[in-house]
């Protein structure tokens, strides 16, 4: 997450995240299952307010194999 102004967003896809105050009790975990891909997720007091691909957007950059 990332604090701006008076806003909070995702630090990953740059999302603007609503419910989280002060005293909220903020967890991030990764979610992965067999053939998917892996996601984040960012909970509020237990609650998901927001889920996006763990590794951020795709970049488009083309990668190779060595």
């Amino acid at each position: 997450m990332r604090h701006r102004r008076a806003t909070t967003e995702c630090a990953l896809c740059g999302q603007t995240l609503f419910g989280i105050s002060p005293e909220s009790k903020v967890q991030k975990v990764i979610i992965g299952s067999s053939g998917e891909e892996n996601m984040r997720a960012v909970l509020v007091d237990g609650t998901e307010i927001h889920r996006c691909p763990a590794l951020g957007p795709p970049t488009g950059a083309a990668t190779r194999a060595v």
